[in-house]
């Protein structure tokens, strides 16, 4: 999987998101997506810690669909 670029993280505007295949690694001065509404992650490479934070963040957010590996299944938690 690609390491989503710093730049990514600038991207303020976004109301759509779909990642797939790809490693989602926080900066610690990310403030999230304030504006996503749909968001959707299909194998992704990302901890709890960050994904909670990336959510918890999306105040708009209306619809989550995760695609998680089965292997990694029992290490996610919202």
């Amino acid at each position: 999987p690609y390491e989503l670029p710093p730049s990514f993280f600038k991207s303020l505007h976004l109301k759509n998101l779909n990642l797939q295949n790809c490693s989602i690694v926080r900066p610690p001065t990310f403030k999230g997506l304030d504006r996503l509404i749909r968001l959707e992650l299909c194998e992704v490479s990302i901890s709890s810690e960050d994904l909670g934070s990336l959510i918890s963040h999306c105040l708009l957010l209306e619809h989550l669909v995760l695609y998680i590996a089965e292997t990694y299944s029992n290490l996610i938690e919202i």
